[in-house]
C-alpha cells in the first residue's frame, strides 16, 4: 500500500481501525508527537508496540472514533506536518 509520500510506508491496515506508519529512520516519532497533537491530530507512537522499544520512526493511527470528515482533515494536517517534519528526520523543528 502506498501513501501518496516517497517517504512514508504503510507497514499494516488492521480491520480499518488502526493504521501503521513508517517514517524514514532518524525521524522521531515520539518528538514529533507533541507538535501534531497541538495542530489537533492524535497518535500513538510506534515505539510502544515493539517490546525492543525499536520503531521509533514509526505511529499508530486510529480511526474508530472520528466521523469521515474529521479522519480526512487530520490526514491532512498530518501530512503537511510530516512533509516539514521529515525534513529535519528528527520530528522536531
Amino acid at each position: 500500500m502506498t501513501s501518496g509520500y516517497a517517504f512514508i510506508s504503510i507497514i499494516a491496515l488492521i480491520s480499518y481501525l488502526f493504521l501503521f506508519l513508517t517514517l524514514p529512520e532518524g525521524f522521531d516519532a515520539v518528538a514529533f508527537y507533541d507538535k501534531a497533537l497541538s495542530a489537533g491530530v492524535a497518535y500513538v507512537a510506534g515505539e510502544f508496540f515493539h517490546p525492543d522499544r525499536s520503531g521509533r520512526n514509526t505511529m499508530r493511527l486510529n480511526f474508530s472514533f472520528m466521523s469521515p470528515e474529521k479522519i480526512v482533515a487530520g490526514i491532512k494536517v498530518l501530512s503537511g506536518l510530516l512533509v516539514d517534519g521529515v525534513d529535519s528526520r528528527s520530528g522536531r523543528e
